[in-house]
């Protein structure tokens, strides 16, 4: 009689290329985030992004489209803007957009999460409250139109921003007295970001540097820090 066939059926997988930027951002950890724990957990697809941001997870077809791109910054990442990060720091996608992780698409996603909001309404309600002339999920950092280059400080004042506001809450305690996780803190600061979206647009129009489109992200990040 025959033996038993030990051989087991590998599910179909997809490909999905994503890009992490700020600045286009190296050695940058990405995930599908399965459980939507802000960690890249072991069995969770992964990929490393290589000098222009750019990785590519291998997906289950079941898989795809599904969960959160999550992208892990930390100062082992580089910045093709500023150089090497100083503090680390998170980024979504939303699972129906993959294809960009940026400051912008961590607050779409977030706004979706708080509002229950498709991808497309969240995508047009910050960027009507930022006051944005260009896409929210698209890649900015190719755009070197007046639009392009608002959008990427913008994008850039967010992270100063939110790096700021880690740096300060280092070591803060839950209410129950447990150290916040960085996926708490992280989650914490975009629900206030999301509060102070017009406030940060302000803040670069009314800035003479940060307004300049002529000036440099990194003579901008000089200003804004």
């Amino acid at each position: 009689t025959p033996a038993p066939s030990t051989s087991e059926v590998t599910p179909a997988t997809r490909a999905v290329t994503t890009t992490v930027i700020d600045g286009a951002l190296q050695n940058v950890l990405v995930c599908i985030d399965k459980n939507r724990n802000g960690a890249c957990d072991t069995g969770e697809p992964s990929a490393t992004t290589n000098a222009t941001g750019q990785a590519t997870l291998q997906i289950a077809e079941a898989d795809a489209g599904k969960y959160p791109m999550l992208a892990i910054v930390t100062k082992d990442s580089i910045d093709a803007d500023t150089g090497s990060v100083p503090v680390g720091f998170t980024l979504h996608a939303p699972a129906d957009q993959p294809g960009i992780i940026s400051p912008l698409s961590t607050l779409v996603h977030a706004h979706s999460q708080a509002t229950g909001s498709s991808t497309a309404d969240a995508t047009t309600a910050i960027q009507s409250q930022l006051g944005l002339n260009s896409p929210a999920l698209a890649n900015f950092t190719q755009d070197s139109s007046e639009a392009g280059k608002q959008t990427a400080t913008l994008a850039r004042l967010i992270v100063v921003t939110t790096q700021t506001q880690i740096t300060k809450t280092a070591g803060a305690s839950s209410r129950d007295g447990e150290p916040l996780t960085p996926a708490q803190v992280n989650a914490a600061i975009n629900s206030v970001l999301l509060q102070q979206l017009q406030t940060l647009s302000a803040s670069v129009q009314d800035n003479p540097v940060l307004a300049n489109t002529s000036t440099s992200i990194k003579d901008k990040q000089l200003a804004m820090e």
